[in-house]
């Protein structure tokens, strides 16, 4: 993610805007595009993975759901409570 946001900033490009126009701002873009999906996506899984802890369920029910792309689990998963002494 850092290299695509250095890419569409960096005045350096595959395909330059001062030789080829427009087709010169498609490659950057595409990477922005790219870039802001990524972004979304990663924050939708957090913010599932947030509010499962929040509801109480273990941070493997919510990462379950990124994998699958986001969906939700039909199966429970059992809920497991660590010890304190365990998380010291």
């Amino acid at each position: 993610m850092f290299a695509a946001l250095l890419y569409v900033l960096s005045p350096v490009d595959i395909i330059p805007e001062a030789v080829f126009g427009l087709f010169g701002i498609v490659d950057d873009a595409m990477v922005a595009t790219w870039l802001a999906r990524s972004v979304v996506e990663h924050a939708d899984a957090f913010l599932a993975w947030e509010g499962a802890v929040a509801q109480g369920h273990g941070p493997q029910d919510a990462s379950a759901g990124y994998a699958g792309g986001y969906a939700a689990q039909e199966e429970e998963q059992p809920h497991v409570t660590v010890p304190s002494h365990v998380v010291h």
